[in-house]
């Protein structure tokens, strides 16, 4: 699974906190977004920057780059590459220094890294702000929040635009006829 996640910031950035939340979800909540940035500080005419956390650059174009671009083509955009080797992957220390470092205000990857974030207290709790912004969880994949919430020890620390499910078919009778536990 895909997970979204978003680090603990100082509040000084009003507009962040619902691009947050809902930058994960921006094909369904592209309108509430666009209405909940306009005019949460003010700032005029001047570029609105959002740091985004992910394992490499490459895929923020397809999955998202386009679209944030047209939809919102007064924020600044910052991608911050978290471990861009897949092949020497950075080590849990050396992610969470990075992460400490770099500081994004979105963090996307694999919930790899998500338990171990949230008992960190690295992320940041969404479950006021599914109340503030009046969301339910029927609005997301049936079983989705469930999983988050149990991975965060009861806290909702990400949202996961994609969901996939895995199964182990096996034949127990092969199992039992050589005597080996079911799994």
């Amino acid at each position: 699974m895909t997970a979204m996640a978003t680090m603990r910031k100082p509040a000084h950035k009003p507009w962040a906190a619902c691009l947050r939340l809902l930058l994960p979800l921006l094909p369904v909540f592209g309108l509430l977004l666009a209405a909940c940035a306009s005019g949460a500080d003010g700032a005029g005419s001047a570029p609105r920057e959002v740091v985004i956390g992910m394992a490499n650059k490459s895929a923020y174009a397809s999955a998202y780059g386009d679209y944030l671009s047209a939809a919102f083509p007064d924020f600044k955009v910052t991608l911050v590459e978290m471990d861009p080797d897949y092949k020497n992957p950075l080590t849990d220390e050396q992610y969470e220094r990075k992460l400490n470092e770099e500081r994004p205000d979105l963090l996307l990857g694999y919930d790899i890294h998500y338990k171990r974030l949230a008992a960190d207290g690295l992320l940041e709790d969404l479950s006021p702000r599914l109340i503030d912004d009046k969301l339910k969880e029927a609005d997301f994949y049936p079983g989705m929040i469930e999983k988050m919430r149990r991975d965060g020890d009861g806290g909702l620390y990400a949202v996961s635009p994609t969901f996939q499910a895995s199964a182990l078919y096996y034949n127990a009778d092969l199992f039992r006829t050589y005597g080996v536990p079911l799994p």
